[in-house]
């Protein structure tokens, strides 16, 4: 009895760590960007992000979502090499005159790894939904600590 439950056991932290892994499916310096699902596209995003140079992203709203009178909010997160991350701010964006395009800048500060950034669509009947859900979408920085590592490590 006493080895099913290690076996049971061991079996569980086994699934438990292969679904985390999926979870996680980009790598270190892989940026993270939206896919077909949501209702604005990428029309500018600095990439890879610079120290203490203008970061950019610009969104358009879809056609039908601006029809429908969605609206965007954009909220960004900065990471450091050193494993410390910022808080989320919501970031004031510059609204084209159609109501169409949600464009915002800032400067990440020395030594940053990456730029998180997600997007918050208020829909005609005020419900709101997040993209991604639950999650972030990434640009990485030129300094990213992982890259410097394996440049390092080809010059030896």
């Amino acid at each position: 009895m006493m080895r099913v439950a290690a076996f049971l056991t061991v079996l569980t932290l086994l699934l438990s760590s292969s679904v985390s892994v999926h979870a996680g499916e980009t790598a270190g310096g892989e940026d993270v960007n939206p896919g077909d699902d949501v209702p604005f596209s990428v029309v500018e995003r600095t990439t890879p992000s610079q120290d203490l140079q203008s970061w950019t992203l610009s969104v358009e709203l879809d056609q039908a979502a601006l029809d429908n009178g969605t609206t965007l909010a954009i909220t960004t997160q900065i990471c450091l090499n050193n494993g410390v991350c910022d808080p989320p701010v919501a970031q004031e964006a510059t609204v084209s005159d159609d109501g169409s395009t949600y464009t915002m800048e800032l400067e990440p500060p020395s030594d940053h790894s990456y730029v998180n950034w997600r997007i918050k669509a208020t829909y005609e009947d005020e419900s709101t939904e997040n993209f991604p859900d639950g999650a972030w979408y990434k640009t990485w920085s030129s300094c990213y600590y992982g890259r410097r590592l394996r440049w390092y490590s080809r010059r030896w």
